[in-house]
């Protein structure tokens, strides 16, 4: 079963607003432009089936930042940038500066209901529509363009016969190598040590599932709600950004430990920037499975029973991100998207 959460006036999903004002970060972190490397939106050989760790070997060579600042951007063509990188550790060194005393938490449960939807997915899958709010959406663009800058930034993954997916990886905290299929302490493309996870971003994902608790408890009068959606604290965070261009073929996310892996502790998706249409199921079939939209400011939490779950990216709805999103970051077209786990 698939426990969504619904507002009334929506047509299609009942709208989770907010319930929690998630942690700020501060401004300050976040001065740079976000560098995505060789982010071309041009064809690249790639499959709708693209999987990063699910065949072929990863590119090796890392290729220089190329912005993703609107203001840089020309479409299709490459451009490069060789003093925009910030060094290894200043992020982390800058973030301590945050007030975290300030973070206020209201946990408002308006208008929440929950209801049963599908029986393929099991009982830790939540949907929590519109859960970021605005000004978290753009400190998040933000903070992954300021990280994204340095060793350890986004590059394009693909495969020893040159296909390349249609998307920008970074991982934080432990680096996911497309070749071996393991996580690792190291970044094979350029020797670095993965960049730490903002200790603002784990807060968000365990303040999104204590909410997924809190609901499930509050509709369901259940008190074992930690075996339905175990807790976790992410150690993980694969950022992709996909171009209006860019999708993920229907895939599991089954590297992470066998640990982790049999407790079903869970993976958050946080949405930025462009729609997107996302698929999931219960079987690597595309005409069986479901399809959400995914907005600016959604979160998906997928755990327990529904750890398992084949999932992927069809495509990225263009001219769709919040415009006042694209007036604060000038964010390029495209997806942003976080991923969180526990190793």
């Amino acid at each position: 079963m698939v426990y969504m959460y619904r507002l009334i006036q929506a047509k299609n999903f009942r709208l989770l607003t907010s319930p929690v004002s998630v942690p700020s970060i501060s401004r300050q972190v976040c001065s740079g432009l976000l560098s995505i490397r060789n982010m071309n939106s041009g064809k690249d050989g790639a499959s709708e089936d693209s999987i990063p760790g699910r065949g072929g070997a990863g590119i090796k060579l890392r290729p220089s930042p190329d912005c993703i600042d609107r203001r840089e951007w020309r479409g299709a063509e490459e451009t490069s940038s060789d003093g925009l990188g910030a060094r290894h550790g200043s992020f982390s060194k800058r973030r301590s500066r945050i007030d975290l005393r300030k973070w206020r938490k209201t946990r408002k449960m308006l208008n929440i209901s929950l209801r049963r939807d599908k029986e393929c997915c099991g009982l830790g899958w939540f949907f929590l529509k519109r859960y970021i709010s605005l000004s978290d959406q753009i400190e998040l663009v933000k903070t992954c363009r300021e990280i994204g800058l340095g060793p350890g930034g986004f590059y394009r993954p693909g495969y020893k016969n040159g296909a390349k997916l249609r998307l920008q990886m970074m991982c934080l905290g432990l680096n996911w190598d497309p070749e071996t299929r393991k996580y690792e302490d190291q970044d094979p493309t350029d020797g670095c040590k993965p960049p730490y996870i903002p200790r603002e971003f784990n807060q968000m994902v365990e303040t999104a599932i204590q909410d997924a608790h809190a609901l499930l408890g509050k509709d369901l009068a259940l008190s074992n709600v930690e075996e339905i959606l175990p807790a976790m604290s992410p150690d993980i965070c694969i950022v992709n950004f996909y171009t209006t261009t860019g999708k993920l073929g229907l895939h599991q996310d089954r590297d992470e430990s066998s640990e982790s892996l049999s407790k079903g502790l869970p993976v958050v998706s946080f949405s930025v920037g462009d729609s997107a249409e996302f698929l999931y199921g219960d079987q690597r079939d595309v005409n069986k499975a479901d399809k959400i939209v995914l907005e600016s400011g959604d979160v998906l939490i997928f755990g327990g029973s529904s750890r398992h779950i084949f999932h992927g990216v069809t495509s990225v709805i263009p001219d769709s991100s919040p415009k006042a999103l694209i007036e604060e970051t000038r964010l390029r077209p495209g997806r942003l998207n976080l991923t969180f786990r526990q190793y």
